[in-house]
């Protein structure tokens, strides 16, 4: 699969592995990543391994990264969503209306316009009674319990954190084990850690944290805010993405890579780069091709 020839790179290492052309993948989770084969007769998303092998035949209308072992698919346009494990064999039928990645052993499933979850075995765990949620991180999961009023179940179903009146909304929580709301930054108590004025003073669009920073726009470009609120990278990019294993991609007119001291550790010189996962990232010189780069 794919060309042999690799493109010159400054700072970093290829694994060799380059897709054909058109073909579209994403990060690698749990050894896999989902590719999109455009413009090579193929149907549908599919799933190859580092070495560029084909481990699920592409034959997806839809499908997601894996995650807990299980990935959600769509067979067609207008079908159900479904699960299949790393062999590509449906073991939670096509019955629901949409999904999000499983997340600390449940996943959402939304039926009729109300959202729950199930387990690994396909069982809704929690009802589908829910307008709009997110999935679990830390135990937590935000829900949208009635219109407009916002708060955080814990695994048993139960509310564990009300959001005030005021909060028009709120997001899940990440890794890093604070979500963001109309308030600003909370922690898995609901307290406000990094409040809504201090964010005003620095930008808008705000984004959730991970490995410790948090992106954000002021005017017209993108830095990062730590977990006090305070600028420790300037906003100096035109478009940047979270960090992951230390380093996030970040543009200025090309994509590179910086640390979260925002040194530059890989040159710009890419059209297009993602996030690094399981120590490799999709990027491309032409935004034809795709190849895989190793963390330096």
């Amino acid at each position: 699969m794919g060309k042999t020839v690799v493109p010159d790179l400054v700072g970093v290492e290829s694994t060799g592995l380059v897709l054909p052309y058109g073909w579209v993948p994403f990060a690698f989770s749990e050894g896999l990543s989902c590719v999109y084969p455009l413009s090579s007769g193929y149907r549908g998303f599919g799933y190859i391994d580092l070495t560029g092998q084909w481990v699920i035949q592409p034959q997806f209308q839809t499908a997601e990264c894996f995650r807990n072992g299980l990935a959600a698919i769509q067979q067609d346009f207008n079908s159900k969503w479904g699960y299949i494990d790393k062999e590509g064999e449906m073991v939670i039928p096509p019955r629901f209306d949409n999904t999000i990645a499983f997340s600390e052993g449940l996943a959402v499933v939304c039926i009729d316009g109300y959202c729950g979850f199930i387990n690994r075995k396909g069982r809704i765990v929690i009802p589908c009674q829910y307008r709009s949620m997110s999935g679990f991180f830390g135990g937590l999961a935000n829900v949208e319990y009635v219109p407009d009023k916002w708060g955080y179940i814990n695994k048993q179903g139960q509310l564990v954190i009300v959001m005030p009146s005021s909060c028009r909304w709120a997001q899940s929580f990440s890794p890093d084990g604070l979500a963001l709301t109309h308030d600003g930054y909370i922690n898995t108590q609901g307290k406000v850690v990094i409040n809504r004025v201090t964010l005003h003073r620095l930008g808008y669009n705000f984004q959730p944290f991970f490995e410790g920073l948090a992106c954000f726009k002021d005017d017209s470009e993108w830095g990062f805010i730590n977990k006090k609120g305070e600028m420790v990278i300037e906003p100096q990019f035109q478009e940047l993405t979270t960090f992951k294993e230390g380093l996030a991609p970040v543009k200025r007119g090309w994509w590179g890579y910086i640390n979260q001291s925002g040194e530059t550790v890989v040159p710009v010189q890419f059209k297009t780069a993602g996030v690094f996962s399981e120590g490799v990232a999709w990027v491309s010189k032409d935004g034809l091709h795709s190849f895989l780069i190793k963390h330096p």
